[in-house]
């Protein structure tokens, strides 16, 4: 695993834990979405849109714990990490992402 893509595992892990819970282990998540991506359509993503010209995508991610997205950085072919859209313990704009040459989209709107 390269250097970066071990820093975004950790990150990602941590992000699961905070942001889901106990209720789904860190890293079958993280099999499971890069699995996913590789192997659509399915029942656990669904693409949103992009949010960067270097290959970040947002996914929808369907979870018996709710629903959740997943930045997933394709070029790098890996998670970089999960948001909860329903947050309110986070600093002001972290229920937003800029999709690639958009306005801001707020992922309360579009669970």
């Amino acid at each position: 695993m390269g250097s970066f893509r071990k820093s975004a595992h950790r990150h990602f892990c941590k992000r699961v834990r905070e942001r889901i819970g106990d209720s789904v282990d860190p890293q079958q998540l993280w099999d499971a979405c890069r699995y996913g991506v590789d192997h659509l359509p399915n029942d656990l993503l669904e693409f949103v849109t992009r949010t960067s010209r270097t290959g970040r995508r947002l996914w929808r991610l369907n979870l018996k714990a709710g629903t959740f997205f997943l930045i997933y950085d394709h070029e790098i072919d890996c998670p970089i990490t999960v948001l909860d859209p329903n947050a309110t313990d986070r600093p002001f704009n972290r229920n937003t992402v800029k999709p690639q040459g958009k306005l801001t989209l707020d992922l309360r709107e579009i669970q």
